[in-house]
């Protein structure tokens, strides 16, 4: 579990390090202080993810070396878009049995509760590096806010509030349509950073992988977004403490005022457009502009 540990500590850390300025500075090497915040953050959104993503693995019939046969889930054989998920998750499941030499048929109690753990540590894995690459980019203007909340727009995201206004429906669901306007602005970043952002599109009829057919329970999303947002908003306190800037910085949580400087401006705050019919979404930037911009190759 360590080495897990270690693996989620250092993609974070890489994603961070590659993407926010406000962790890590091109002339500053990130610090202990910096690193020991991010490996906390790590482990509790690591526990937190993996816990839930178990939880719904259940609702599937996987549950650690007990898995049900489809007859003893009534609630998804009535329903035929969760058995086709059933099956995936089944056949992902089988996968990594064969990837450890067991044959499903096989396979004794502990193989199969080692496959399942295996399954939760990768989907709580893709969930965890996806939110993070999210605020990342849009913390360099290349996708519409999705994860930096603010007052202005209900304590939402802007591409979330926008997400619900152009989707009354959705937007009335208990989860409050954050999972679907996550996955609307996934399908802007997946044609140049693909697996990450793969999220399926009805529009094409193309379908997820199995790692993004469980999702986290939309408090526990809300909450790993909270926290992520928490580490940004502390991270961007220090650096103003050791730029001698304490005063008349907005906070990350509510818009910049018009004294900011413009750069911050663009970057860090977004006005609310009235809530009228005539506005529209924010324009996805070019698919090919995304790699070009970061510097980064095909």
């Amino acid at each position: 579990m360590a080495r897990v540990t270690k693996l989620y500590e250092t993609a974070l850390i890489a994603i961070l390090a590659h993407f926010n300025s406000s962790v890590n500075t091109k002339d500053e090497p990130m610090n202990r202080q910096a690193k020991s915040a991010i490996k906390s953050l790590v482990l509790t959104l690591r526990h937190k993810l993996e816990e839930d993503i178990a939880i719904g693995l259940k609702r599937y019939g996987f549950a650690g070396e007990r898995w049900l046969p489809l007859e003893r889930l009534p609630h998804i054989e009535r329903d035929d878009a969760a058995t086709a998920d059933h099956f995936r998750l089944r056949a992902a499941l089988e996968q990594h049995l064969r990837r450890i030499d067991a044959a499903p048929e096989k396979a004794t109690p502990a193989q199969r509760a080692e496959a399942v753990a295996w399954f939760v540590r990768e989907v709580a894995f893709t969930h965890l590096n996806r939110l993070v690459a999210l605020k990342c980019l849009e913390g360099r203007g290349l996708i519409p806010e999705i994860i930096t909340v603010r007052d202005a727009y209900g304590g939402r995201a802007r591409a979330h509030y926008e997400y619900r206004f152009d989707h009354p429906v959705e937007a009335a669901a208990p989860d409050d349509a954050l999972p679907a306007a996550i996955r609307h602005v996934c399908r802007i970043v997946y044609p140049e950073f693909r697996l990450l952002f793969d999220v399926g599109d009805p529009a094409t009829g193309g379908k997820p992988p199995a790692d993004d057919i469980v999702w986290p329970a939309y408090p526990v999303l809300r909450e790993c977004i909270s926290l992520i947002n928490g580490l940004d908003e502390a991270a961007n306190s220090k650096s103003q403490m050791a730029n001698g800037k304490t005063d008349g910085t907005p906070r990350a949580s509510q818009p910049a005022d018009d004294n900011t400087e413009p750069a911050t401006r663009n970057r860090r705050s977004v006005r609310p457009q009235p809530a009228t019919r005539n506005r529209r979404s924010v324009r996805p930037q070019p698919a090919s502009s995304l790699r070009s911009r970061l510097g980064l190759r095909r």
